[in-house]
């Protein structure tokens, strides 16, 4: 899983009299997230909703969205950005077919 990658393995937090109040925690964070992310997926799992969860259909974005669309359908996550960009493409694909 990317994620598990991409988590920071620790958080330190500073804290100097010269600067102000405040704490330091040299403490693991990335297992807290990890659990936190596994449990949002099986409230989602468990209200239905986890076939909703997508990943965008761009191969350069990757974003994880959540589709409202009524029919499930959405493709990307922002269609003026990912979905422009995959509909210009095809576009030009389908009038490159018909000229030739």
């Amino acid at each position: 899983m990317t994620l598990r990658r991409k988590v920071p393995t620790t958080a330190r937090v500073r804290v100097s009299r010269r600067r102000g109040a405040g704490a330091r925690s040299p403490r693991p964070v990335r297992a807290g997230l990890l659990a936190l992310a596994d449990l949002e997926l099986l409230l989602a799992r468990a209200a239905g909703v986890l076939a909703r969860l997508k990943v965008c259909a761009n191969p350069d974005c990757g974003a994880a969205f959540f589709d409202a669309s009524k029919n499930s359908s959405r493709r990307w996550h922002d269609v003026k950005t990912c979905g422009n960009t995959a509909n210009l493409r095809a576009s030009r694909e389908r009038r490159r077919v018909a000229t030739a």
